[in-house]
């Protein structure tokens, strides 16, 4: 069995999506891109995006007052 690392990444239009890494430094990387992308546009369409990490470090962004969010979590898993 190998390691492998999923990001599993929900938000209120696409709903969840899943994808896979070899390494967790990749993943994390990943999650990173993606929340600073979306942070951009967010504040691009005029909104004040919200953001958080728990005490793992997983992101979530929200908006107040709208139905606007995105969340990642980063599991470690095998390949078998």
């Amino acid at each position: 069995m190998s390691k492998c690392y999923i990001v599993v990444h929900r938000n209120y239009a696409d709903g969840t999506d899943a994808y896979a890494f070899h390494s967790e430094e990749k993943a994390r990387e990943s999650v990173k891109q993606d929340f600073e992308t979306e942070m951009q546009n967010l504040r691009s369409q005029g909104y004040d995006p919200v953001d958080m990490w728990d005490t793992f470090g997983n992101p979530e962004i929200f908006v107040r007052d709208t139905d606007i969010y995105y969340e990642w979590t980063i599991f470690e898993s095998a390949i078998v």
